[in-house]
């Protein structure tokens, strides 16, 4: 699959990899959910289209196109943007890994917007993760903010919560 391979209307698979070239076969580890599997490309892919077409694009419908970003995609003056979408070394648990979570916030990245982001999406989405995250800054920079958001092709359990440092 090209990193040019629409995963929905409005996206493509670089608005989730960066443009990085992260579709591979991958074995996911066992966890409290299920045993080790091997992961492949095509299931990445279709998990990644149900994330943006459930989420990405009801996003899209309420505040237009996500903004440029370093990661590639978006459209200059989008209010909005993917922070982090597919991932390969992250937690062996991560719904990144298997292209079924985002990471975003709103383009000026100020703390009261985001939250009011999240408390209108957590209302218009559906999803199984949706985590308002925050990280204490160190000390040569601000504070990180970000919402977490993952969606499954079956079983989503509408969890949403708020995060400090990762707890």
């Amino acid at each position: 699959f090209p990193n040019t391979y629409k995963i929905s209307k409005n996206f493509t698979i670089a608005n989730m990899t960066g443009g990085e070239p992260f579709l591979i076969q991958k074995q996911l580890p066992g966890n409290a959910f299920g045993k080790a599997r091997i992961l492949t490309v095509a299931q990445t892919v279709e998990n990644m289209a149900y994330l943006a077409e459930n989420v990405l694009e009801v996003i899209y419908g309420i505040y237009g196109p996500a903004a440029m970003t370093s990661r590639g995609g978006g459209k200059p003056g989008g209010v909005w943007q993917i922070n982090s979408g597919l991932r390969l070394n992250g937690s062996p648990t991560s719904e990144h890994n298997e292209g079924m979570a985002v990471d975003l916030r709103p383009a000026n990245n100020k703390s009261q917007d985001t939250f009011d982001m999240a408390k209108n999406l957590v209302s218009a989405l559906k999803f199984n993760n949706f985590l308002l995250e925050y990280r204490s800054p160190p000390a040569t920079a601000g504070w990180q903010r970000w919402i977490h958001i993952s969606y499954r092709v079956t079983g989503n359990t509408t969890h949403y919560a708020t995060y400090l440092n990762d707890k």
